[in-house]
């Protein structure tokens, strides 16, 4: 819902995003996922990674994420 509710970026994939509340978002996906579920946790660490290396946008606290990326993440979060 934090990405389908974000504004998009110009001529781009990407969407502009608080890096709080992505980072709040990947926290909460992280506690729900069962950490002995082996192929699960290399899907939650891509999606931090996503969170991690996104480029910040100039005087905001907010990041540029590429919108598709995270939701291909995702989807295979949900299929695991």
């Amino acid at each position: 819902d934090l990405l389908h509710k974000a504004r998009f970026i110009p001529f781009s994939d990407q969407v502009r995003v608080g890096a709080g509340k992505l980072a709040a978002a990947v926290t909460r996906v992280r506690a729900a996922v069962p950490a002995d579920r082996a192929q699960t946790m290399p899907l939650v660490e891509q999606l931090e990674a996503h969170t991690l290396q996104a480029p910040r946008i100039p005087f905001t606290s907010e990041v540029r994420v590429d919108r598709e990326a995270v939701y291909d993440v995702l989807d295979r979060l949900r299929a695991a």
